[in-house]
């Protein structure tokens, strides 16, 4: 359902919206919180440390924490549905801008996942459904054990993810 989300997003001109919406599956992120990415935020492989792409959150310069009240969060985009796009990563990251990651904001791209739901049938679609989805996902393909995905997440409850 979110590759074909996103799929209509991308075949009506919203490239971004159709990334951050696999984005936001695959990292579990609150819906804010990857709309709060800038283009520095997105970082790069690095040979010996990381193979995958990863999207930082809550950097510590912007004096936001996590609901859990961390800062730093680095969450490598490694899910198998993202392999191939390193090159659309590449083209919208940048080390040094600070100027937001997407192109959008939460009422936009609600307003654009809403059309895009009622276009394909699938019913009502939230934005904070991406994040309970990716968990599903990855656990019922066995990508990820619950204890890597209670992580993912970050719920400090083991029966959030049990759910």
């Amino acid at each position: 359902v979110w590759c074909g989300l996103a799929w209509r997003r991308a075949a009506r001109g919203h490239l971004r919206l159709a990334i951050y919406l696999m984005v936001g599956v695959s990292t579990y992120a609150r819906p804010s919180t990857l709309l709060a990415a800038r283009r520095c935020d997105l970082v790069p492989p690095t040979p010996g440390v990381s193979r995958h792409w990863a999207v930082l959150t809550h950097p510590r310069e912007q004096k936001k924490p996590s609901k859990r009240g961390h800062f730093d969060e680095g969450c490598p985009l490694d899910s198998p549905y993202l392999q191939g796009l390193g090159t659309v990563f590449e083209k919208l990251a940048s080390s040094t801008s600070k100027a937001p990651l997407w192109n959008f904001d939460y009422p936009e791209a609600a307003a654009l996942l809403k059309e895009a739901a009622e276009d394909l049938g699938v019913g009502p679609v939230t934005l904070y459904q991406m994040r309970h989805s990716g968990a599903s996902i990855d656990l019922a393909k066995s990508w990820r054990n619950l204890t890597s995905a209670q992580r993912r997440g970050e719920w400090t409850q083991a029966k959030s993810v049990h759910r």
